[in-house]
């Protein structure tokens, strides 16, 4: 009985600790692969997976970022850039605005005729959505040629507004107040009445000057992951990029937790406490928009962004800066090599490797992208931004990686995942695909067609491959069956994902919502 007792007693502590940490992104091995997972189930049910709580108010998509959560310790960390409208008197309008609805000073007379007489011709008056759009990449391709291509855009904007696109002459009169500031709306308003614009375009021309100014400010949250109490939270000051906040994924390493800031701002805390141990100021432009997120290694905080820096983790010291590997949203992945460990990230125009001791490059292949190379052993897979490169195989070894094959998919942000000899991805936009392939031999073991999808990173766990499909807004959550058999879906849960990667902790599924986390119970 005493022999028995002890068996048991082993086998519920083994069961305890399966897959219990999620610390960092990508998971503990930054490859979106769980190894050790208790049984999942094999469907979520009508009433999707079963829902065991959800956070305070902690935002998300372009008010908060699309970083996910890392899970350590029974906490769950997650980062915001969280944004807030502030409302302005003042009425300004910029040259942004005015191209995006088809201004362009430098188009030729003769385009600009053929443009403005094509958008109210009774052949694209008829149309409407996907034909319209297919009509007008037609028109575009026969009547604006190759020397031209710079007034595509604007040529593609006043074709799909048609008749309700603003007038040319309407527009040439805003491009002379660019930049120049009205007290207030009555003057503004003033302003196109003196001008003699018909009223029927006030309405669209008032939409273009901006009426309010976004801040923001970082905020970083740690989770009880039993019931989603906050269990402390810091609040910093943050900066508002032109474009996308800031999406960074902390990483919790000997119980400090590692986060990218927005601006230049990075980040070491107690992750037990929230007390800042250290901050820095990284080399990056104050308005970039960063989605890497630090990889610790060696005694090293080390960070992808403009250029790679390493920080030393005890007092936040720069220890290296290399220019050459550059970039602004990939993260290093692990590869582990006859004893020593390497980093690999995907840069600007190219696919690095360096030492993360110093810094060093050991070699240089084809890739690039936002998106993290998964990495199984001697196996790399690249899923690029670049349609050239698209979804590439490579075999690694002391040198040169040897490069195996090539699929025509690509994606901005879409990470793949190596899992049994096989490589998965999914991704694509508005051709967006699922691909299965023979990681040996290139071939193509299922491609299937998907929803509008992109920035959607699966991870795998018993045999189960979980996985966002949609775009930026609320978006349903996959389960698709690891198998090259045939593509297979499992389970779809329709949750309202806001397009970032899952995190996954003994059998509890954490997600990210558009103001809140939320986690799931998928356990058998």
């Amino acid at each position: 009985m005493k022999k028995y007792l002890l068996i048991m007693a082993g086998l519920f502590l083994t069961a305890a600790t399966f897959g219990a940490d999620w610390p960092e992104w990508r998971g503990p091995q930054r490859n979106g692969i769980v190894a050790e997972s208790p049984a999942l189930v094999d469907t979520f049910g009508e009433n999707g997976p079963k829902k065991l709580w959800t956070s305070e108010k902690i935002m998300a998509d372009a008010k908060g970022g699309w970083g996910s959560v890392a899970i350590a310790e029974g906490r769950g960390y997650v980062y915001s850039n969280w944004r807030y409208d502030v409302p302005i008197e003042t009425r300004t309008l910029k040259r942004p605005a005015l191209e995006g609805i088809g201004w362009s000073k430098e188009m030729p007379e003769d385009l600009r005729e053929k443009v403005e007489t094509a958008r109210e011709s009774p052949a694209r008056t008829a149309l409407e959505d996907k034909a319209l759009r297919s009509w007008v990449k037609d028109w575009i391709k026969a009547n604006v040629p190759e020397s031209l291509k710079k007034f595509q855009d604007a040529s593609y904007r006043r074709l799909v507004d048609g008749p309700k696109a603003v007038p040319w002459p309407v527009m040439e009169k805003l491009a002379t107040i660019v930049d120049k500031d009205f007290a207030n709306a009555a003057a503004m308003e003033s302003w196109i009445e003196a001008n003699g614009i018909d009223a029927k375009w006030k309405k669209q021309i008032v939409s273009l000057f901006p009426t309010k100014v976004t801040n923001a400010f970082d905020k970083i949250f740690c989770l009880d992951t039993a019931t989603g109490k906050t269990l402390w939270q810091v609040e910093l000051p943050g900066s508002a990029p032109a474009d996308w906040p800031c999406s960074t994924t902390p990483c919790i390493s000997k119980g400090r937790c590692y986060v990218k800031g927005s601006g230049r701002k990075v980040y070491c805390f107690d992750a037990a406490t929230g007390n800042k141990i250290w901050e820095n100021v990284s080399k990056a432009k104050p308005e970039a928009t960063a989605g890497s997120s630090f990889v610790v290694v060696e005694g090293k905080a080390i960070l992808h962004e403009i250029e790679t820096v390493a920080y030393d983790c005890e007092t936040g010291k720069i220890l290296w800066t290399q220019e050459k590997i550059n970039g602004d949203h990939s993260s290093p992945v692990y590869w582990h090599k006859d004893g020593k460990t390497y980093l690999v990230v995907n840069c600007a125009g190219s696919t690095i490797c360096f030492d993360p001791a110093d810094g060093r490059i050991l070699w240089s292949v084809e890739g690039s992208g936002p998106s993290t190379p998964a990495i199984d052993g001697d196996k790399m897979a690249i899923f690029s931004n670049n349609p050239p490169v698209g979804l590439v195989g490579y075999r690694l070894n002391g040198e040169k990686p040897e490069q195996l094959w090539k699929v025509p998919i690509s994606d901005r942000g879409s990470s793949p995942l190596i899992y049994e000899g096989y490589a998965y991805a999914f991704g694509g936009l508005e051709k967006a695909r699922g691909v299965c392939v023979e990681f040996e031999t290139g071939k193509v073991a299922w491609d299937q067609k998907l929803p509008q999808t992109e920035f959607s990173s699966p991870i795998v766990a018993d045999g189960k491959i979980l996985v966002v499909i949609g775009t930026r807004e609320k978006s349903p959550f996959y389960m698709i069956k690891a198998t090259p058999e045939a593509y297979t879906l499992m389970s779809e849960a329709k949750v309202g994902v806001r397009c970032t990667t899952p995190a996954l902790a003994d059998g509890k599924l954490f997600l990210r919502m558009l103001d809140s986390v939320e986690c799931y119970d998928i356990k058998k």
